[in-house]
């Protein structure tokens, strides 16, 4: 079923190790994290990580898993000649999101971050399904830090 994934992102399985709480996947240029709620796929280089949606879904729809959120995000590419459809630019890639998750009850929101003085900048895209902010014992919450730049200087 993996593989059904990650073959349209153009990904293979390198290694892998499992607990009894979550799946990972060292993935070529990327890895992989299979939670019983959730999965987190980081990539770099040239995946195409928005063709593997569609098998996403499909294996969703396979065990009767909805979609509650979608969180998407990136930085500046390094290359981003090297870069091809869906990946050429920010506003390619929020309207394939949008294609999937758009439709979502509670909408989709993209933005694009940082200093208009410097080149860096953060892209960000999220949709939920959810229209209201409540919160109780089960909610789940993720903290994403992200850095580039040479070792021992991150921007």
């Amino acid at each position: 079923q993996l593989d059904e994934i990650l073959g349209p992102a153009e990904c293979t399985i390198v290694d892998s190790l499992s607990n009894e709480s979550v799946d990972s996947y060292v993935l070529s240029e990327s890895s992989l994290f299979v939670y019983p709620y959730k999965i987190i796929i980081k990539t770099c280089g040239t995946t195409k990580l928005l063709l593997a949606i569609p098998p996403i879904l499909r294996l969703a729809a396979s065990l009767s898993i909805k979609v509650k959120n979608v969180h998407y995000s990136r930085g500046s590419f390094i290359f981003p000649g090297a870069q091809s459809f869906p990946h050429r630019n920010f506003s390619e890639e929020v309207a394939v999101l949008d294609e999937y998750f758009g439709k979502l009850g509670g909408g989709s929101k993209a933005f694009v971050m940082g200093s208009p003085r410097k080149p860096q900048k953060w892209h960000v895209y999220s949709a939920t399904a959810e229209t209201t902010t409540t919160h109780d014992a089960d909610s789940i919450y993720t903290l994403e830090m992200c850095m580039t730049g040479q070792i021992g200087r991150a921007h």
